[in-house]
């Protein structure tokens, strides 16, 4: 196996290769492959830019460091631990982790059982009777201030299923999982892709606008938020989102009186009710970069320790703690470094997105 080393990292470059200009690697046991080239014609050492979209491979071992492939060991390790309890945020009609399946979870949502039954019974997509007895109703303030303070620290996993790009203050939101979480536990995130749903047009968020919020504590959406929510979402054939496949006929999901009738009636005041929108718009490099370089001033302790491609019209992230600590051990150099190549993803996924435009 040593000795076939480079000819299996060869095999994995030419695999980031085909993903990086646009194309997907299909494994099965029915084709055979034959090289007509010789060995000496391929690298023997895959690009190192590459190496994050390893964690999308799901047949690399999180046990193995991304850093030198095959090579040295993961230290800690990637692979998330089971879990006994969790804290299951924003259930609403589909709960990723239900009680009914024997899971111990404590639901938080906006509103009771009976109001969210009574809110999506009208939707044919919508199966009403899977909606659970919700724990604590979090309409104000953090979320860690929604639940009991008896109950801070004793969480092993949160789960946010399309939650993190409502919330006003996303600085705020994760420093409150903190508060709820084990020292050890894990926060895992189901969150949109803003290139395979309606907010297509809207640019990306970056780290400025992140901090920005921060630092104004934000408890409800600006004006600004409002606008490009109302004005540039779109839908495609009806729908709100979509997966990877040819996009054509997208509409502007309002007319532009309605959406300047709805800014002008909207009110930014600390209290006023409180108007649902998405601010932030991530795709999985972004995402992983903003937190990385918020890690890297010591604002928050969370490290993206495995993120996924697009699944659909979202992508899945598992946050560990431990990231002020990773990122002290970087040098200036060797964190540039890193940023970079998440730059250069992200600019990848935006290629993936125009090839899918057939506009």
């Amino acid at each position: 196996m040593v000795a076939q080393q480079p000819q299996y990292q060869a095999e994995v470059d030419f695999c980031l290769r085909v993903q990086a200009a646009g194309f997907r690697n299909l494994l099965t046991p029915h084709t055979e492959a034959t090289r007509h080239s010789p060995h000496s014609a391929i690298a023997s050492e895959p690009d190192k830019s590459e190496a994050p979209t390893l964690r999308e491979d799901p047949f690399y071992s999180p046990h193995l460091s991304l850093d030198a492939l095959f090579v040295e060991t993961s230290n800690p390790s990637r692979r998330v631990k089971p879990w006994s309890a969790i804290r299951n945020r924003l259930a609403s009609y589909s709960p990723i982790a239900p009680r009914s399946e024997g899971w111990d979870t404590k639901i938080v949502d906006h509103a009771n059982r009976a109001e969210l039954v009574e809110k999506y019974k009208r939707e044919p997509d919508v199966w009403v009777e899977r909606i659970e007895e919700v724990d604590f109703i979090w309409t104000e303030g953090s979320i860690a201030d929604a639940i009991p303070q008896v109950f801070h620290g004793t969480f092993d996993c949160l789960i946010a299923s399309h939650v993190i790009e409502h919330v006003p203050d996303l600085v705020g939101f994760l420093l409150s999982a903190e508060r709820v979480l084990q020292p050890g536990g894990t926060v895992i995130l189901a969150i949109p892709d803003k290139r395979f749903c309606f907010d297509y047009f809207r640019p990306l968020t970056m780290t400025g606008d992140v901090l920005e919020a921060h630092q104004q504590q934000r408890t409800r959406h600006t004006a600004r938020t409002a606008y490009e929510h109302w004005f540039y979402t779109v839908t495609r054939n009806g729908q709100g989102a979509w997966g990877q496949e040819p996009v054509a006929d997208l509409k502007l999901a309002n007319p532009f009186s309605l959406a300047m009738s709805k800014l002008e009636s909207l009110s930014t005041a600390p209290d006023a009710p409180y108007v649902d929108l998405h601010v932030w718009k991530f795709s999985p490099s972004s995402f992983e970069l903003i937190l990385l370089e918020v890690a890297r001033m010591r604002k928050i302790d969370w490290r993206v320790e495995k993120v996924t491609p697009a699944i659909g019209c979202e992508f899945h992230a598992w946050l560990r703690r431990g990231a002020i600590e990773a990122c002290a051990q970087l040098s200036d150099a060797a964190f540039d470094a890193r940023r970079l190549t998440l730059l250069k993803a992200v600019v990848r996924e935006m290629g993936e997105q125009a090839r899918f435009a057939k506009l």
